[in-house]
This record gives structure tokens, C-alpha cells and sequence, in this order.
């Protein structure tokens, strides 16, 4: 990853666990963040409590809750963000982190996953035809750096993990 990708950007609103309203360049852009996802929070008129796992609302608060905490915590400064695609809402999808030297542990995408409050989700390494298919090396070693952060917070029961995943995500990541 390319640090002359990477944009100072103010984060002006969480919308939840992986999703943000981030001021870029005097615009606003709605960003995803990149190979990551949080449990689902109930939104009316968008979706039901029926089609949620059991704890599913709860832990995408609390996701949510944590993110915002951690911002908190780093003084609301600026952040810098690395763009990597857009998806099918017309959302940019990229990585967010708190220092502008791309290092992957001072990302928020690698919080949320090492701390048991997302999942590694929406990528893959070998299928080029799919959206989520990694381009580059970088991407696949900023991927595989979140899996190994998400298996330490599966072995010591971080997060959501000590409630089982089938009780948080009503869908599976394949």
C-alpha cells in the first residue's frame, strides 16, 4: 500500500461498526471499511429484528459503541485513509488508520477484528472474477494480517467470539 494514497481525512459521523461519514477534501464520503464486517444494527424501515441472529443488534451496538470509544480515546484527531475500491451502494471501501505510516495494527479495521468486535469478511485471494478479489500483494497481506488478528481473538474468546458466531451474524461469510 502506497503511502501517497493515503488522504488526511475528519471523521464526521459513525453509522456503525464498519461504516463512516468521513470529510475528504471539503466532501463527505460514505466509506466501507475494507474486508471487514460487523454485526448488523437494527435500522427502522430498512430492517427487521426477525432476520437478525439472536444477539446480533446487541453486538453491532456494541461495535459500534467501541468505535467510537476508541476515537475518543485517540482525541478525535484526523485520520488517514487509503481508498481501495468502491461497492455496489456507491460507497467508497477502505482502511482507516490512526498514524500515516500504513502500518496494519494502527488501523481501525484490525481493532475492530482483534478485538472481537468484526469479522474478516468480503475478500478473496484466489477468485479474480469476484468484487472482493485482492489486486495486489499489499491488499492480500493487509487481508492476511487480519486473519491472523481475528484468530487470536477466536482463541481467547474476544468479543462476540465467546458468543458464537451463528448467534451474532444471521448470514455467513463463505
Amino acid at each position: 500500500m502506497q503511502s501517497t494514497k493515503l488522504e488526511k481525512v475528519k471523521l464526521l459521523k459513525v453509522l456503525d461498526g464498519d461504516t463512516v461519514k468521513i470529510d475528504l477534501k471539503d466532501k463527505t464520503i460514505t466509506v466501507r471499511l475494507f474486508a471487514i464486517d460487523t454485526p448488523e444494527t437494527l435500522k427502522l424501515g430498512i430492517n427487521d429484528e426477525e432476520s437478525f441472529a439472536l444477539y446480533e443488534n446487541a453486538w453491532g451496538e456494541v461495535a459500534k459503541k467501541e468505535f467510537m470509544k476508541l476515537l475518543k480515546k485517540h482525541n478525535n484527531k484526523d485520520l488517514f485513509y487509503l481508498k481501495i475500491s468502491a461497492d455496489k451502494y456507491h460507497r467508497e471501501v477502505g482502511i482507516l488508520f490512526f498514524k500515516e505510516n500504513l502500518d496494519i495494527k494502527d488501523s481501525i479495521n484490525y481493532y475492530l477484528v482483534a478485538n472481537g468486535l468484526a469479522r474478516v469478511a468480503y475478500f478473496s485471494f484466489d477468485k479474480w472474477k469476484s468484487p472482493f478479489y485482492l489486486k495486489n500483494e499489499e491488499q492480500r497481506t493487509f487481508v492476511k494480517e487480519l486473519l491472523n488478528g481475528q484468530s487470536q481473538a477466536v482463541n481467547n474468546k474476544m468479543g462476540f467470539w465467546k458468543a458464537g458466531l451463528q448467534n451474532v451474524f444471521a448470514k455467513e461469510w463463505k
